[in-house]
């Protein structure tokens, strides 16, 4: 708010001197400059601005979803980025057209941040089972904690798993399991 202020007594000041100008050109080019940035603080103080505008990472923003129609709820919700798309909490899902910038004090932020690397779809043994499972892995080779894996019980259902969500986030897919090779089975040592 300092800012605003800050600027609208430059703009008055700016006034008084296209009134009783020195020099006009001078003049002019000021106040044409102080107009362009008080444009700049205004749209960063609450203009609405679309969603595609909206900085990248896991800042929070108060977006605007206007599928919320429910009475007494309000459609400007504080969200964040995720990996399918606009959270609240990591839990509601929303689709906001409009965003403005949250007041100050900001949340923490989210700690998301975009999928790199690659997903990995490998077999192995879980008490005496078969178990498959897809895995991002990142480009250092570590696994994407953050993000869960996924399981299936067949190679098929974790191939499908695996490639839906690396079109969601737009990764390539390592496939590990080999169909020619049975899974080892450790038993009683000798």
């Amino acid at each position: 708010m300092t800012n605003l202020l800050d600027l609208a007594q430059r703009l008055d000041d700016c006034w008084l001197d296209i009134v009783a100008p020195d020099d006009k050109a001078a003049s002019f080019a000021r106040c044409a400059n102080l107009m362009q940035e008080a444009a700049t603080l205004l749209r960063s103080h609450g203009i609405p601005r679309d969603i595609s505008t909206a900085p990248p990472g896991d800042g929070w923003i108060l977006g605007y979803d206007p599928s919320i129609a429910e009475p007494g709820r309000s459609p400007w919700v504080p969200m964040t980025r995720g990996d399918g798309g606009w959270y609240d909490d990591g839990v509601d899902v929303y689709q906001p057209t409009m965003w403005v910038p949250l007041p100050d004090p900001q949340p923490e932020p989210s700690g998301w941040r975009p999928a790199e690397g690659h997903i990995e779809i490998a077999a192995g043994m879980l008490q005496g089972r078969p178990v498959f499972i897809a895995s991002i892995i990142k480009p250092d080779g570590t696994q994407d904690i953050p993000r869960d894996c996924r399981l299936a019980n067949t190679a098929e259902g974790i191939r499908a798993e695996g490639l839906s969500w690396a079109s969601d986030l737009n990764l390539p897919v390592v496939d590990m399991i080999d169909a020619n090779v049975v899974p080892f089975r450790l038993g009683d040592q000798q």
